[in-house]
Order: structure tokens, then sequence, then C-alpha cells
């Protein structure tokens, strides 16, 4: 179980990292522009969606 921690730890820093230090990026662009609830929202589908993966992996 630790392993599942560890590589979602691993994703969330790599996003926040991408996020934080790549803002001139074209990529987040869009992202930018929207609400900040809508960019949480964005954020936490994406993070659910990660953290369900890991699961399915680690399971089987």
């Amino acid at each position: 179980m630790g392993s599942v921690f560890a590589s979602l730890a691993l994703l969330v820093l790599t996003l926040a990292d991408y996020a934080v230090f790549h803002e001139d990026s074209q990529r987040w662009q869009w992202f930018k522009q929207r609400s900040k609830a809508s960019r949480m929202g964005i954020l936490g589908g994406v993070l659910v969606s990660l953290f369900v993966v890991n699961l399915l992996i680690y399971w089987f």
C-alpha cells in the first residue's frame, strides 16, 4: 500500500512542479482562462482519475 501512496505523491508533486514553473507554456493558456473553481475541478478530476488508475494497477 505504501507504493500506491508514493506513486500518487510523485504524480501530485510532478503536476504541481509543472504547473508552477511552466506557466508560460502554451499548454497552460486554456487553463489560465478558466475560473478558479473550474481549475480546481479539473485538477481534482485529474488527481482522482490518477488515483483510481494507480489502484487498478496495484490490484491487478
